[in-house]
């Protein structure tokens, strides 16, 4: 990692496969060049950037040159290249980095760090009830199942009319407010109380951490029930596969002349009488 800021600005928020992919985009600017003067139009300003690719293979391999459009906009740091790497994949293309680069750019704006490629995004699917995951029954779980049942029983109510959509989403918008400017109050006096905040969280942790392992335990003795009675099925179907090979091989020693004995004999005599018969003959 270098000493960028731009690298720095996605490699503290992505993930590390987001991290490594932007990290190509950030190494492979180096092969594109610029040799023309951007054409400035107000804040607008268009940059032509050139780049050497390689295509083909073996002695077939060549290299040309070609070129893509940047547009930047100098009030926003917004831009826009002609290669859609952004708008397909959702990571920002060499050429953005370049122009970034050569405009002074520090820090690029919010909307190219997208939400679902950072390390602490909280994914839907987290908080599914699961009938094998314990986890699913802790507090928080249980506070969000209530709250999106309530949520949904209003959202029914609401949804046939256009005024009492208005006032739900502007009674939401409240609440939102509230529960953040709460949070940040929170974390105000969280470091201002010191130690006797951190002794409540402590408490809060321990009594999550008791539930945790009350969940696991009885997950564990639920699986151990199952597990011998998995064991004495299995025991079973093994009495049961003996018996039946027992009596297999007793019908193929009975039957079958390579393995019963007796037949075995029978047709030895046979063909030692035949062989007999052709000498005399």
């Amino acid at each position: 990692m270098t000493e960028d800021e731009l690298e720095k600005q996605f490699q503290s928020v992505y993930t590390h496969a987001k991290v490594k992919e932007f990290q190509k985009q950030f190494f492979d600017k180096i092969h594109c060049f610029c040799d023309k003067p951007a054409k400035v139009d107000g804040i607008m300003s268009e940059h032509e950037i050139n780049e050497w690719v390689t295509y083909g293979e073996g002695e077939e391999k060549k290299r040309i040159q070609v070129a893509f459009t940047v547009d930047f906009n100098g009030e926003s740091n917004e831009t826009h290249c002609n290669c859609r790497l952004f708008e397909s994949r959702g990571m920002v293309c060499k050429h953005q980095l370049f122009v970034w680069h050569q405009e002074g750019i520090e820090r690029v704006p919010d909307r190219y760090v997208l939400r679902r490629w950072c390390k602490n995004v909280k994914r839907v699917h987290t908080k599914v009830r699961i009938c094998y995951d314990k986890s699913s029954t802790s507090i928080v779980a249980r506070r969000h199942d209530n709250m999106c049942n309530i949520f949904n029983e209003v959202a029914d109510l609401a949804e046939e009319s256009q005024e009492k959509y208005d006032m739900v989403m502007k009674r939401v918008r409240e609440l939102k407010r509230e529960l953040m400017e709460a949070s940040v109050i929170c974390e105000s006096n969280v470091v201002s109380l010191g130690d006797d905040t951190g002794t409540r969280k402590s408490s809060f942790f321990h009594l999550e951490m008791e539930l945790y392992l009350l969940n696991r335990a009885r997950t564990y003795l639920t699986r151990k029930v199952f597990d011998e009675k998995g064991d004495r099925r299995a025991k079973e179907r093994s009495v049961l596969w003996k018996k039946l090979l027992r009596r297999k091989g007793k019908h193929l020693r009975s039957h079958c002349p390579t393995i019963n004995p007796r037949l075995m004999r029978l047709r030895r005599l046979r063909l030692a009488t035949t062989s007999g018969h052709k000498r005399v003959l």
